[in-house]
């Protein structure tokens, strides 16, 4: 199991007391997310997923995919595959594309959804927390 700062806990437990965390944004988001999956903390997690997807590049989609995965993040997983079909052949050619292949299963997702005909991705919108 990954090991969290104490920066990390203190930050969920401002979350937890408060309601909000001073600073937020998407590194912190990054953090918190695997804190939130750990502790079942739906709303923290609620928040992470979102921030993250505000901020879903070329160069950091597959490493947030990858991250979305390993936390059951399901939201910011689709909204990763949705990002990635839209933005192909810019995506693929990053070296964060490169490590899927450490994560088949993600790999092979990806490749199916590269190669149905039927991918009419929808981003909608953000939702507000």
């Amino acid at each position: 199991m990954k090991e969290w700062s104490h920066t990390s806990y203190q930050m969920m437990m401002e979350y937890l007391y408060t309601g909000s965390i001073v600073d937020f944004n998407a590194k912190v988001a990054l953090d918190l997310l695997g804190l939130s999956d750990a502790y079942v903390l739906e709303g923290l997690k609620y928040l992470c997923e979102n921030t993250l997807m505000l901020n879903v590049t070329k160069e950091n989609v597959c490493a947030l995919l990858i991250d979305a995965s390993k936390f059951q993040a399901l939201e910011l997983k689709k909204f990763c595959h949705v990002y990635l079909m839209k933005s192909f052949q810019e995506v693929s050619q990053t070296k964060g594309f490169e490590e899927l292949e450490y994560y088949p299963s993600l790999l092979m997702e990806v490749t199916k959804l590269a190669f149905s005909k039927d991918v009419t991705p929808d981003m909608g919108q953000l939702q507000q927390p």
